[in-house]
């Protein structure tokens, strides 16, 4: 049996690195499902829209890490204030956060990047 990146769980496509995943047409990024006490342990949520299946499912974060060093270092949200504004709660909010003591910024980052699609900078992080 051969390991791949993900699976589709509706049709059983499957992509067998991330870059293929990132960068097929049919997959789209739809939110980020946060989890304040273990951010490595929420989710990202993506669509196969593609004709024949139109399945929603998750991928865990910590399948993304290479894709931001820095991440590591993330152990808990920092609660929302007057020094956090909340985006990361807000699953629909795929942009990065300017806040620069957030500790979901390297989540965001990520997501910046996979909403990007740019192949020559995940690339360039895969190796």
């Amino acid at each position: 049996m051969s390991t791949c990146f993900k699976e589709c769980p509706c049709c059983h496509e499957q992509w067998k690195e991330l870059t293929d995943f990132a960068f097929d047409s049919y997959i789209e990024l739809n939110g980020h499902q946060a989890n304040a006490e273990s951010p490595l342990e929420g989710y990202f949520v993506f669509t196969h829209s593609k004709p024949t299946c139109l399945s929603t499912f998750l991928v865990q974060i910590k399948e993304f890490l290479y894709l931001n060093s820095d991440i590591v270092t993330i152990s808990k949200f920092i609660p929302i204030s007057k020094e956090c504004l909340g985006t990361c709660k807000d699953p629909s909010n795929l942009k990065e956060c300017s806040n620069p003591h957030c500790k979901a910024k390297q989540i965001k980052k990520i997501l910046t990047i996979i909403n990007m699609r740019d192949k020559a900078i995940i690339k360039k992080l895969d190796q």
